[in-house]
């Protein structure tokens, strides 16, 4: 089990992140194409009553504004990714989004699926608008 704190601890130590306020983090990750991709790490709380009343931390990486007629062949991408991730529009913006609960979470764990939305968000900024458009 993983609390905020050591969460935010974690991102501080391996990637100098920067708190935008308590409860949201940002991070510029490197990948291993050597380019660098926004990911912001969200403290989201349940609102469940039961035993399984716990914390939550979101996931989400900007990829620019994607083109209507190109938002069905992204989709269809991640439908094909093994991954829970989802694409949403934040103030005019594509991103893709990700939760995972920190009741039953290591930090490799948490690290991997951050890095796994990093990359695809990267990787669907190359693929479909070919360059950073944020």
């Amino acid at each position: 089990m993983a609390t905020w704190n050591e969460v935010k601890n974690v991102l501080h130590q391996k990637f100098n992140a920067v708190a935008k306020n308590d409860s949201l983090l940002q991070i510029r990750l490197l990948l291993p194409n050597n380019r660098l991709q926004d990911v912001f790490i969200h403290l989201q709380k349940t609102l469940s009553t039961t035993k399984y009343d716990d914390n939550w931390i979101q996931f989400y990486s900007p990829i620019g504004v994607i083109p209507e007629k190109l938002l069905n062949p992204v989709l269809e991408l991640l439908s094909e990714k093994n991954i829970f991730g989802e694409l949403v529009l934040d103030n005019g913006i594509h991103c893709i989004r990700h939760s995972v609960s920190l009741a039953d979470i290591s930090t490799e764990h948490y690290l991997f699926e951050m890095q796994l939305i990093g990359m695809l968000a990267d990787n669907i900024e190359k693929e479909f608008l070919g360059v950073d458009k944020r």
